[in-house]
């Protein structure tokens, strides 16, 4: 094909144009009296990846509790091979020592002890599902926020002390913090 130009070349096929087999790709590029020449081989296969999935989380993510993570991994169409799973979090470094993950990384179910998790933290958790048989592998991914339970704050009463009759007295609750999407927080004093 005649290009005048910096252009580039380029060949597009759509899925199921060319059939399984190995093919080589050669182009010759000319200038004047100048030619270059390149290869590329592809090879076609039948033999699709096995899908990786991770249920939703619902309700909060509570860091004295324990955390299942439900995973599940279809094997790719006509593959009756054993599927092979592996958790990883970018987060947790420790992901595969047993006292984080209580199932260990190697299971479709994900189990983390208590007090893994960061109260406030972002972590991402990764399941990767391989086919015993090609070695081919897709991934899943999710995201989770760990609540953030009310913290930091107090109570304070000014003055201390005071005349029934000619004292005004002042209520406030400074410093009570939690999760963003947690606001605004609702107060109720009691006294006795």
């Amino acid at each position: 094909v005649p290009h005048q130009g910096p252009q580039i070349g380029q060949l597009h096929f759509t899925a199921n144009v060319l059939p399984v087999g190995d093919y080589t790709f050669t182009v010759n590029v000319t200038l004047r009296d100048l030619t270059s020449t390149t290869s590329t081989s592809l090879s076609i296969t039948s033999v699709n990846a096995p899908s990786a999935y991770i249920q939703p989380v619902t309700g909060d993510v509570i860091a004295t509790q324990k955390l299942i993570l439900y995973g599940a991994g279809i094997p790719a169409s006509g593959d009756t091979s054993v599927l092979l799973y592996t958790w990883s979090s970018p987060s947790i470094a420790s992901l595969s020592n047993n006292s984080v993950a209580m199932t260990g990384i190697h299971y479709p179910e994900l189990i983390l002890s208590p007090n893994v998790l960061t109260p406030g933290a972002t972590y991402t958790f990764i399941l990767t599902v391989a086919s015993s048989a090609t070695g081919l592998s897709s991934s899943a991914q999710i995201t989770i926020t760990v609540f953030s339970p009310l913290s930091s704050g107090t109570i304070v009463v000014s003055p201390l002390e005071g005349d029934a009759l000619s004292t005004n007295f002042h209520v406030s609750l400074p410093g009570w913090e939690t999760s963003p999407d947690r606001y605004p927080l609702q107060y109720q004093l009691y006294y006795a």
